[in-house]
């Protein structure tokens, strides 16, 4: 079915939101042959058959970007990003007319 939310979307959604928030697109990257947090990337998560959104934190760990702690569904999430970046877009046309 067309309106189908896939795995893909939910990426496609996610480097949505790192590009608006100017962050990382990956959470680690290899230096010195090391893995190092990428403080504020955003990733999918799945975990017990749901999804969500989590943003790494500096110096390691992670933080869910909607900050319920809990898993959605595909289309949930996809929804919730949606209405996010509308509304991190629109924060931020108005902070540039001010």
């Amino acid at each position: 079915d067309m309106n189908r939310v896939t795995t893909k979307d939910l990426e496609n959604l996610v480097e949505r939101i790192n590009q608006a928030l100017g962050a990382p697109d990956e959470p680690y990257a290899r230096i010195d042959g090391k893995l190092i947090p990428q403080a504020g990337c955003v990733y999918l998560s799945s975990a017990y058959g749901g999804y969500s959104f989590e943003q790494m934190c500096e110096g390691g760990g992670c933080t869910d970007l909607f900050g319920y702690g809990h898993r959605w569904t595909k289309r949930e999430l996809a929804q919730a990003a949606r209405v996010w970046l509308e509304g991190f877009q629109a924060g931020q046309r108005k902070g540039m007319e001010q």
